[in-house]
């Protein structure tokens, strides 16, 4: 799965792109692909932020431990809310 970027670098990606460097630039830059910059830089003209993603696919896999810790910490949650929870 490719890394997650914090917004400040985000930031600083378009900042760089909306003082008129190509998206090429940019990357070469900053150190990461030009598509990630384009795609930035096109959801930044379009919908006004370069946020992350919501994520999509299988999520990580609940270890017994934490889940047994969190159902002793919240005995009194229905099966729906603690499944919300994971």
């Amino acid at each position: 799965m490719p890394k997650s970027y914090s917004q400040d670098f985000r930031e600083e990606v378009i900042k760089c792109v909306n003082q008129g460097k190509s998206c090429n630039d940019a990357s070469v830059k900053f150190d990461i692909a030009a598509n990630t910059v384009r795609n930035w830089y096109k959801r930044y003209k379009s919908e006004g932020h370069y946020k992350e993603r919501d994520r999509l696919g299988k999520k990580g896999k609940i270890y017994k431990i934490e889940f047994e810790k969190y159902i002793s910490l919240n005995q009194n949650l229905t099966l729906a809310q603690t499944g919300k929870h994971f």
